[in-house]
């Protein structure tokens, strides 16, 4: 499952690159040691324990141009958290202290104090633990939101500027191929240093409006789950019996024409042709269904059709064995 393998990290020196970092001094709650290491790179590519994909229930998260909204709630977070903040309550300091340490800690002390308020036996509790511990266990992996959320957070922690953070090399928008993001940003940025309560408003508006274009491409998931559906059971089952039968008909044409003329090709390489048919047919209605459903997801496409290709040679060798006998 890819758990013990061991994946090298080198942090790179761009902003926007993760890099160890030192700790306040002094820190509270102690600190085993600075500069610590990245723990757990490769934890992106372990099998998941009961997701079908990693990226399953990855969440929508704000739009692309969130980016600047974490820019600009980056201060709010910077004046509350910083060492010797004046707006910082004691109850949000607490609340601080008490999520600084690991999640697989913290989540299992919940568990446990839930199992005792609920009267769990001893079976009844492991359950519990072991379910809450897969749960995070697969939910330890790289989102897209999440790697857009660490460079620009990075970004701004080695003191980069918001331009920096999204359109510098490796910043959040690297990769993103909407032209309108990027020049509505761009302007976003301009008049920030000129007008930052006009800029704020305009990313207020644009994020409002990007959040509803995401909840239309969400219901336009739901619309098409039918005729994602049809795609999908047309690839696994009707083709294959569609192209079996026709197979067995031309075996049947090619005995009945055998004294009197003979058919292009044999029918051995007629149904070589019809399962090279198939596969190219069964790809590309899963890729479809597929980039409708999730997106570009190479990974749930190849699983889609992993699953898909054998079940549909099988179908398809059956009726065409069928056939032939009852032709």
């Amino acid at each position: 499952d890819h758990a013990p393998t061991l994946v090298p990290y080198t942090p790179g020196s761009e902003p926007g690159d993760w890099q160890p970092t030192p700790n306040p001094d002094p820190f509270d709650p102690p600190a085993p040691a600075e500069y610590l290491p990245a723990v757990l790179p490769g934890w992106g590519n372990v099998t998941p324990f009961v997701l079908r994909r990693s990226t399953q229930f990855e969440p929508d998260g704000p739009p692309r141009l969130s980016g600047q909204t974490y820019a600009r709630d980056y201060s709010e977070v910077k004046d509350i958290g910083e060492k010797n903040s004046i707006t910082r309550t004691a109850e949000q300091t607490s609340i601080a202290r008490f999520w600084y340490e690991a999640s697989p800690a913290g989540w299992s002390r919940i568990a446990r104090v839930v199992a005792q308020a609920h009267g769990c036996d001893s079976w009844e509790t492991a359950r519990l633990l072991a379910l809450v511990n897969l749960a995070m266990a697969d939910g330890f992996r790289r989102t897209a939101i999440g790697t857009v959320f660490e460079k620009i957070a990075r970004s701004l922690r080695l003191g980069g500027t918001a331009e920096q953070a999204l359109f510098g090399p490796r910043g959040a928008l690297e990769g993103v191929p909407s032209a309108a993001v990027r020049a509505s940003l761009r302007m976003v940025v301009d008049l920030a240093a000129k007008d930052p309560e006009t800029a704020g408003l305009a990313i207020v508006e644009m994020a409002s409006h990007l959040r509803d274009l995401q909840t239309l491409e969400r219901d336009l998931r739901v619309e098409l789950r039918p005729t994602v559906d049809a795609m999908k059971a047309t690839a696994t089952f009707f083709a294959p019996v569609v192209l079996g039968v026709t197979g067995a008909l031309y075996g049947l044409l090619s005995r009945a024409f055998s004294t009197i003329a003979s058919l292009p090709m044999k029918p051995p390489t007629f149904h070589l042709a019809l399962g090279v048919f198939l596969a190219l047919t069964t790809v590309a209605i899963q890729q479809c269904a597929t980039r409708i459903e999730v997106g570009r997801d190479f990974v749930a496409f190849g699983s889609s059709l992993a699953r898909a290709l054998p079940v549909g040679y099988a179908i398809f060798v059956a009726t065409l064995l069928g056939a032939g006998s009852a032709f």
